[in-house]
């Protein structure tokens, strides 16, 4: 997360950030943020227009998806200056019931929308075909961290996740531990199937939380 003296959206803003990045591009691989300075203690946190910084590459205009009340959440917890003023002194905060609306949102948005395009696509699919592991582990984790928040009101790693779907879902376990041993070691078969898993566990995931703490 980068701060700014000026709307980071100015185009004045946009060239020079634009030609620092084409310095670094296949150099380097990050996400990152800039957000003006002035505007805190109230953050964008609507995945208003960038400029973002995604996997190394900076896009311009484009929507911010890494600028949400998760992301805020978590910068209030964790974040480490390396330059400029402790995340203590920025005043940053998120209302419990905000990051409960975006969360609830986004799973049954986003995640949920996901796993019924999966299960769709994979009825043509046989079971045992080989599928990528960053399909799988997206899956199998990724909906699993905001059931998490939900629960918690804090951000967990994606390996702390696994573990905490396991605990929550386990008649998942098998298909989680493989992806979590992906993650760690880069290695692993996956099938479509175990991709279904993963969409299925995905709407449990979904159906538990709107039940604990829809409206």
């Amino acid at each position: 997360m980068a701060f700014t003296t000026r709307p980071p959206a100015d185009p004045d803003v946009v060239a020079p950030l634009a030609e620092v990045h084409a310095s670094l591009k296949n150099t380097v691989d990050y996400d990152g943020n800039y957000v003006e300075l002035a505007a805190l203690p109230d953050v964008p946190d609507d995945e208003a227009p960038g400029p973002p910084v995604v996997a190394g590459e900076f896009h311009a205009a484009d929507p911010n998806h890494q600028l949400t009340p998760a992301t805020w959440a978590e910068f209030a917890r964790y974040a480490v200056a390396v330059r400029g003023p402790e995340r203590t002194e920025l005043g940053i905060s998120v209302p419990r019931a905000r990051l409960v609306e975006w969360t609830l949102g986004n799973l049954n948005g986003y995640w949920k929308r996901r796993a019924v395009d999966a299960l769709e696509m994979l009825r043509k699919r046989e079971a045992n075909g080989a599928c990528p592991g960053e399909i799988v582990a997206w899956d199998a984790l990724g909906a699993a961290r905001l059931h998490y928040t939900l629960a918690t009101g804090d951000i967990a790693s994606k390996a702390a996740a696994g573990e905490y779907a396991i605990s929550l879902f386990p008649d998942y376990t098998g298909v989680v531990t493989a992806a979590l041993s992906w993650r760690t070691t880069g290695t692993g078969e996956f099938t479509y199937g175990d991709w279904g898993a993963c969409a299925e566990l995905i709407l449990d995931i979904a159906g538990d939380a709107s039940r604990r703490w829809g409206e």
